[in-house]
């Protein structure tokens, strides 16, 4: 990886609006559209050059957003996706959306796609994949695969060192032979994510989804080396063949809604659970942002272990990781607080200056 590379990537996508919802006085109310194409804010222009509106299509912002990433980790660094925003913005469409309709495919069901085929078309080196999900519900990391759900009555799980990185205790880590062995195990996991109804969406995720992917690479001595023709170009793996032992980790995380306590109506529940749920999904974000805060300063000192995401992800938000955060927002006046709050949230991520 190139020591000067920018490592951390921001892309911003705007909401595809419900005409009940969106008025065209809206359009100016956070972000407004210049001559260019571009767009700017509060009559400054955006950080960053990678703003996607309402209607731009899955593919381009995978190949902006993802597939660096992917690169990186197929090299052996670790790499961060992360999708941040208010409930209903678009995140886990983004992100996770699968389905018959190739077009309509989420960053996730492309990345597994893309990695199966740089695989069979690097002759030079044996790979594994295997991977794991959870999610961090009012502070617990949890399991999200219904076979652990059986085999562990204990559903707080202790985040704990390995090596450089962390790992979740007791996690089952699957291997994974194809693109459809990763997504049968992507899909079993959101079965069990935790929804509930809030003002904001009647099917609101209340914790925080994180896929994590191990790519394992280690030398293959063959006699010839064929061609890596079947591959696009930008996946193509160079370079001598490495005597070395090398894994990237991937993690890809569906960040819980980023809206007010207010706005979500968790104050007005009488058992207090949504209340519960908002206040740590607040306190969460908060931790994240602190965190990218302190990287942007190159402080001595990186809270981490501030919140269980961060430290779950403490190896794969500084040092020499790649990281994308695609920031989705709404530009309807109603979501302008929420919308803001998104863009200074991308702001902060962008001061971030890590190298390998």
């Amino acid at each position: 990886m190139n020591a000067n590379a920018t490592l951390y990537f921001v892309g911003w996508r705007t909401l595809a609006w419900d005409g009940a919802e969106f008025h065209e006085s809206d359009q100016s109310t956070v972000l407004v559209r210049t001559g260019d194409g571009g767009f700017r804010r509060n009559r400054e222009q955006l950080p960053g050059s990678h703003l996607h509106g309402p209607d731009a299509d899955q593919e381009s912002i995978y190949s902006e957003v993802a597939v660096p990433v992917l690169e990186s980790v197929l090299q052996g660094y670790n790499g961060t996706i992360l999708a941040y925003g208010q409930t209903g913005s678009g995140k886990t469409y983004t992100l996770l959306n699968g389905g018959a309709v190739v077009a309509s495919a989420g960053l996730v069901p492309r990345l597994a796609a893309e990695l199966f085929v740089a695989i069979q078309c690097d002759v030079r080196h044996v790979y594994s994949v295997s991977a794991s999900f959870c999610q961090i519900y009012n502070e617990q990391a949890r399991h999200a695969k219904v076979d652990d759900l059986l085999r562990l009555k204990n559903n707080n799980l202790r985040i704990k060192p390995k090596g450089v990185g962390t790992e979740v205790e007791g996690l089952t880590r699957t291997r994974c032979n194809s693109a459809e062995e990763l997504l049968q195990l992507l899909e079993t996991g959101r079965r069990n994510i935790i929804y509930a109804e809030t003002k904001m969406n009647k099917s609101s995720s209340r914790s925080h989804a994180v896929l994590q992917m191990y790519v394992t690479r280690r030398a293959r001595i063959l006699e010839g080396l064929g061609s890596n023709s079947g591959l696009s170009a930008s996946l193509r793996l160079g370079g001598d063949v490495q005597a070395t032992q090398l894994t990237g980790k991937l993690s890809l995380v569906d960040l819980a809604g980023s809206e007010r306590v207010k706005r979500s109506g968790a104050d007005e529940e009488k058992t207090g659970k949504r209340m519960k749920e908002a206040i740590n999904i607040n306190t969460s974000l908060l931790g994240l942002s602190n965190v990218m805060k302190a990287l942007g300063q190159a402080a001595s000192h990186v809270p981490y272990r501030d919140s269980k995401l961060t430290h779950l992800l403490s190896d794969s938000l500084g040092g020499n990781c790649r990281t994308s955060l695609i920031v989705c927002a709404s530009q309807a006046s109603l979501d302008a607080s929420e919308t803001t709050g998104a863009l200074d949230f991308g702001a902060r991520a962008m001061q971030v200056k890590v190298s390998a």
